[in-house]
């Protein structure tokens, strides 16, 4: 009686078990757990989804880093601990909107936004258009009145103005986020 065996190819096997991890780890490749920054450890706080019109377009995830976990956006805001921010574009923006974000964002997370205009001016010059892909990575350094911002392997822009990092921030944790979603999930309230 001759028995028929079936071999499952060396090659295969062997690239599902190295792709397997990949698979299971996900927006782990993307938001790692823990990173270091300026010397600083930080750990995920949480991530969001940017969507768009009403047909929910996925434009960005972002990954909320901070020393210390939080769900509460205002201490965040107010805590002076360092924060990164970082967002990794699922489709192509035009410079143009990058910048009327920038600017319509900041107008709405707050009051001091006349007296931030400098500081806007230097991050709108700073922007070009991303495709899909790009990363854009934003420091606050709130203590030092500094955000440090890098697109995509650009030359980082460093901008100095007292209440510009809690400001900028306040456009994702303030109260009139660009979509609740995108909010709670950077506070790690909810799961993407």
């Amino acid at each position: 009686m001759n028995k028929i065996v079936h071999h499952f190819p060396f090659p295969a096997c062997l690239f599902f078990l190295l792709a397997l991890p990949l698979v299971v780890c996900g927006e782990g490749q993307l938001f790692p757990d823990v990173i270091h920054r300026a010397g600083k450890q930080l750990v995920l706080n949480g991530i969001g989804m940017r969507t768009a019109t009403w047909f929910r377009v996925k434009v960005y995830r972002a990954g909320l880093y901070r020393e210390e976990k939080s769900q509460d956006p205002e201490e965040i805001l107010t805590s002076g601990s360092h924060v990164f921010l970082k967002l990794s574009f699922l489709r192509s923006v035009g410079k143009e909107k990058l910048q009327d974000a920038w600017s319509e964002g900041l107008k709405e997370s707050s009051p001091r936004s006349a007296e931030l205009l400098a500081p806007l001016e230097q991050l709108n010059g700073y922007m070009e258009d991303v495709s899909e892909g790009s990363e854009l990575s934003i420091d606050f350094l709130f203590g030092a009145g500094r955000v440090e911002v890098e697109l995509s392997g650009k030359k980082p822009l460093i901008i100095e103005a007292a209440h510009f990092p809690q400001a900028l921030l306040g456009i994702w944790l303030g109260k009139s986020p660009p979509n609740e979603e995108l909010k709670e999930g950077l506070l790690g309230r909810s799961e993407m």
